[in-house]
């Protein structure tokens, strides 16, 4: 297989195949952090606890995690994408909750980040006179490609769509919970190019836009039907 280039990475020209073994999804988990404080006036802010500012040194102090705890050479992402609190300009809010996702890899990596972003953010909001609470929502563990399945669904790609659209792509930290069945039984998480520049369909998943070439379809079916057929066979 040859690499795709950056651009292909997210959207793959419909024709190009991705069958390759060992780790090509990460991880993910959800997380939340519920940051309590004392809520009061905003005009004497020294008589309560404010967990907006709380939440904001939590947020600034996960960040060291990545730079500084995490391997320069092991791929992992710390973010949040919600933070939800307060009701008026001018009242100290009692709660903030921080909802946000984690990365990894590697199983070691990241149960070792779950592990900090407790620590640190009760240790933050402890200093700060506050509290915080940490809950893992849910989360999927890496997703991992048989050697073996991934050899067969490349053949078999490669016959219907030629070896040259065959291509390799790093490992992207994105997710599916079909982690779960690859855990269980040897498979295949292959991906199929659905982008057609021509026709306009561009857009990146999870875009509002979001469209795919419908010519994928009956190569998605025949690689599968294929694939599987040889597997049992």
């Amino acid at each position: 297989a040859v690499g795709a280039d950056v651009a292909d990475q997210e959207r793959l020209p419909v024709g190009k195949v991705v069958a390759q073994a060992g780790t090509i999804f990460s991880s993910v988990d959800e997380i939340r952090i519920d940051v309590k404080g004392r809520g009061g006036h905003g005009g004497l802010p020294h008589l309560s606890v404010d967990p907006i500012v709380i939440a904001s040194h939590v947020v600034l102090a996960l960040q060291d995690v990545l730079s500084r705890e995490v391997a320069p050479d092991q791929a992992a992402v710390l973010g949040f994408g919600i933070i939800r609190g307060g009701s008026q300009f001018n009242i100290v809010a009692e709660e903030v909750e921080l909802t946000g996702n984690i990365r990894t890899f590697d199983e070691t990596n990241r149960s070792f980040m779950l592990q900090r972003v407790q620590e640190i953010s009760t240790a933050v909001a402890g200093g700060l006179r506050g509290e915080a609470m940490f809950h893992h929502v849910k989360g999927s563990p890496s997703v991992v490609n048989d050697a073996e399945v991934a050899k067969i669904v490349a053949e078999v790609a490669a016959g219907v769509v030629g070896g040259e659209n065959v291509v390799a792509i790093p490992p992207a930290t994105v997710g599916d919970d079909a982690a779960y069945f690859l855990n269980e039984a040897p498979g295949c998480y292959f991906l199929m190019g659905c982008a057609n520049s021509q026709r306009g369909i561009v857009a990146p998943l999870h875009s509002p836009d979001f469209d795919i070439d419908e010519e994928v379809l009956p190569l998605a079916t025949r690689i599968l039907t294929e694939a599987t057929l040889r597997f049992l066979t």
